[in-house]
């Protein structure tokens, strides 16, 4: 059996590259300036990370999926990538209670916006909102529906979302989607029904569960 990792293994190979993911009982990340973060990992501090919510497990397939298809030590649009996965990949909610970050929303400075449900005519929301703010309603039903954010009369940004119950599969339905983009349909025929998949694609949309 090898013997455990110590610092001075990870510094030299800090002097080669920029780590993400795990190492044994290290986690390795990258702060939003790109500087790197290490941390160890204690039963205590990842005691409930095996509770797989709903964000986590969106936010663990966004990640598995731009490591898989980026190299974060040459690809040097790597951070930019992950924010526009963050910000286009659809949300899932357990019904009934959602809770929105302001930043969800692509809000990064406190100002006034205005949000909209797509299902209503008025505003859920209107006035002075900051980046560290949140939002908590209530949907009972399953639904699919966006929210669209307004700046100065603009949209700013609008994210998808749809709410299911405690017996949906969100793993498979996400490793589905990152499933689905990998493949480019040429759009020189387009037959009623079918899915155009494009580059710039959001991750959104209805998947039929098998």
């Amino acid at each position: 059996m090898p013997d455990p990792i110590i610092l001075d293994d990870i510094n030299k190979i800090l002097d080669l590259a920029t780590l993400h993911g795990r190492i044994e009982n290290w986690v390795f990340q990258t702060s939003n300036n790109g500087s790197q973060q290490i941390k160890i990992v204690t039963s205590e501090s990842y005691l409930h990370n095996n509770i797989n919510t709903a964000l986590r497990t969106r936010a663990r397939r966004i990640m598995s999926y731009a490591m898989r298809n980026h190299n974060p030590a040459n690809d040097t649009n790597f951070a930019d990538t992950i924010k526009e996965l963050y910000l286009n990949t659809i949300y899932l909610f357990y019904t009934p209670t959602i809770s929105i970050k302001a930043k969800y929303l692509n809000i990064t400075a406190k100002e006034s916006y205005s949000i909209f449900r797509s299902d209503f005519p008025e505003p859920i929301y209107s006035g002075i909102i900051s980046p560290d703010q949140s939002f908590t309603f209530q949907e009972i039903q399953e639904k699919d529906f966006s929210l669209i954010c307004f700046q100065n009369g603009e949209v700013l940004h609008s994210i998808d979302i749809k709410t299911v119950n405690e017996m949906y599969d969100i793993t498979k339905f996400y490793n589905k989607l990152f499933n689905l983009i990998n493949y480019y349909v040429p759009d020189l025929f387009i037959p009623d029904g079918f899915v155009i998949i494009t580059n710039t694609l959001s991750l959104s949309g209805n998947l039929i569960e098998n």
